[in-house]
């Protein structure tokens, strides 16, 4: 308990770290994470680092780490009086000693007694177990727009990226990370870019820490509940709401549907004349910190030009609403948002929103 209560004070969010510690401890242990330390992120951050995966380690994870054989010897001398760590030379074996060593509880070092390839040599390893996660600690991560200065959360493969927004250091890592996606054989991969010191927050809160790549979420989208898994949608909406559907309420009602492939996220719809309705907008804890409901958003945009919905006023997502809406007025118990609506035509909003009836129950 003590792990998880640092944990706690690391994070600063106890709902998001224990929803993302059970779904990594859901996982098979080799799928977890791949962590590569370039030398001088190892140097200049040891203590720290090897605080931080005692702390995974005492929370049943296990991240392969990939090193380079330059500085093995370093960190052999100042780990060898502790036996939850194991070094393995990259090999024709090295994913059985990999499963060997976490096994018996240990993290497994790889190291080659030339050069590392971070990317053709680690796809064997990543592919081998279908490793959810490859992440580069580096010192001067996270990305940043250099004129503004703003750190960059989350770059999707599949949305356009203006690579020049990018320092020229960080646009040859970004053309070096991109190249992984294309050895990869499985879907649910993402690469994590972020520094030593923060590992722990990029992990197991949903704003992180670092910058965030991805393929692209896998999207499904439906005129009709035919091929929908009716239960795992209800679950969703449940879960991602907090509260429990009425036992009158079915998805019949709805015209369009965009979800997230292992319905992770999900957005439905009412059409009608004057705007599409949206009146769902369900992403679970992890999905979010996936960027899976940006996503959605992204192509509820491209699907539809006119879109209206409502949020109860203490929903805590509000101040993202207003920042994506091209309007909103506030109404007694909830405000009402919409995209592309043109004025004359927020009356009928107004009445449609405020004679639909609660779908969850209190």
């Amino acid at each position: 308990m003590l792990s998880i209560s640092k944990l706690f004070e690391i994070s600063g969010n106890e709902n998001d770290s224990l929803a993302f510690l059970k779904n990594f401890q859901s996982l098979h242990s080799e799928k977890f994470a791949l962590i590569y330390l370039p030398a001088d992120t190892l140097l200049d951050s040891f203590n720290f680092l090897i605080f931080e995966l005692e702390l995974l380690l005492s929370l049943n994870l296990f991240p392969i780490i990939l090193i380079k054989k330059d500085v093995k010897d370093y960190v052999e001398v100042f780990l060898q009086k502790q036996n939850s760590f194991s070094f393995i030379e990259f090999s024709e074996t090295v994913n059985e000693k990999i499963s060997l060593a976490i096994q018996a509880k240990h993290i497994p070092f790889i190291y080659l007694e030339n050069d590392l390839n971070l990317f053709s040599d680690s796809s064997r390893i990543l592919n081998a177990f279908e490793t959810r996660k490859l992440i580069y600690l580096d010192l001067n991560a996270p990305f940043k727009n250099q004129f503004t200065n703003e750190k960059i959360s989350m770059i999707s493969l599949r949305n356009k990226f203006e690579e020049s927004s990018l320092s020229t250091d960080h646009q040859k890592l970004f053309e070096m990370f991109k190249s992984i996606f294309e050895l990869i054989k499985y879907e649910d991969f993402s690469f994590i870019y972020t520094s030593p010191f923060t590992l722990l927050k990029e992990l197991f809160t949903i704003k992180g820490s670092g910058t965030y790549i991805k393929q692209g979420s896998n999207l499904i989208s439906k005129k009709s509940l035919t091929d929908i898994d009716k239960k795992k949608l209800d679950n969703l909406l449940s879960v991602s709401y907090n509260k429990t559907l009425r036992k009158d309420f079915t998805l019949d009602n709805f015209n369009f549907f965009i979800i997230e492939k292992n319905y992770k996220a999900a957005a439905i719809f009412i059409e009608k004349p004057f705007g599409n309705y949206l009146s769902k907008f369900a992403v679970d804890a992890i999905a979010k910190g996936e960027g899976v409901g940006r996503d959605i958003w992204d192509e509820m945009k491209m699907h539809y030009s006119k879109i209206f919905w409502r949020a109860k006023t203490n929903n805590p997502i509000n101040k993202w609403y207003r920042n994506e809406c091209d309007g909103f007025i506030k109404l007694s118990n909830w405000n009402l948002y919409w995209i592309g609506i043109e004025s004359d035509s927020i009356s009928l909003l107004k009445e449609f929103v405020m004679n639909l009836d609660e779908d969850f129950t209190e």
